[in-house]
């Protein structure tokens, strides 16, 4: 696939994104954080300080393969909203053991991501230092699909 390609999907998906990037950037705006840049993919990521941590909420195209992904998003194409933290402490990076791990169609986000973003901020304003470990705990999996989602869960190590 051509650079060209990508870019116009990327393009053709941030203006099919738009409305939900700007619910949550808002959501960012209320809370004193900002964007994250997460690559060349389909998302709205923010981070910021919350609870003496740096928070991060994503919520992405779950797909990153250009090659197989749609010219538009379409109603069914899986999204991920993510949530977590981590901080660093006399030059150590401390990861959070915690994490809300969802998961809707795209058609879905406007309707549920309000709630993942109230859902995650709870989270993160409980978080303690018993929530914080040295070690990676490995990347996100199973996560929770409508109407049944379920709460912040501790990751498990593969």
């Amino acid at each position: 696939m051509s650079i060209d390609s990508i870019f116009e999907k990327e393009q053709e998906y941030l203006r099919q994104l738009a409305p939900v990037r700007a619910m949550v950037l808002r959501f960012a705006e209320q809370m004193g954080w900002g964007p994250q840049n997460r690559g060349r993919k389909a998302h709205v990521s923010i981070f910021g300080p919350v609870n003496g941590l740096i928070g991060l909420i994503d919520i992405e195209i779950a797909r990153l393969d250009w090659d197989d992904m749609p010219e538009t998003l379409t109603p069914n194409y899986p999204f991920t909203l993510w949530c977590s933290a981590a901080q660093t402490r006399d030059g150590v990076r401390l990861f959070c053991k915690r994490e809300l791990y969802w998961q809707v169609r795209f058609a879905e986000l406007p309707k549920y991501v309000i709630g993942f973003l109230q859902c995650a901020w709870q989270m993160l304003l409980e978080l303690n230092e018993h929530d914080l470990s040295p070690d990676w705990p490995g990347p996100s999996t199973n996560p929770d699909f409508p109407p049944n989602f379920g709460p912040p869960r501790v990751k498990k190590k593969l």
